[in-house]
């Protein structure tokens, strides 16, 4: 998948595109094993150097960065605190590292 050019009867070099490497730049990279593809839950290799993520739990939605799992169902509030309400019944088993609040207006 590069461009390659032959230096002698031996020897050849390759530049290779920003989704494939080897000596040949015969394979794709995996986004995923890179910070998770910066997915906040899933990665999805897609094996030709693209990848998806993903929400492992129904209540979670992708959001329009393609990255970013959040939940419709939670209810923030802001005034001299922020408050933030969900039922844990929509969550079971999730884990603390994946609460992460992104709210800029709080």
């Amino acid at each position: 998948g590069g461009t390659c050019l032959a230096l002698d009867d031996v020897n050849i070099t390759c530049t290779c595109p920003p989704i494939t490497t080897g000596l040949l730049c015969e394979q794709f990279i995996n986004f995923c094993e890179r910070d998770n593809g910066g997915c906040s839950h899933q990665c999805i290799d897609l094996h030709d150097g693209s990848y998806n993520c993903a929400c492992q739990q129904e209540e979670l939605q992708l959001s329009a960065d393609g990255h970013t799992c959040y939940s419709p169902t939670v209810d923030v509030q802001c005034g001299r605190t922020m408050e933030v309400a969900f039922p844990r019944s929509f969550w079971p088993g999730i884990h603390e590292q994946y609460l992460t609040l992104r709210n800029e207006t709080c």
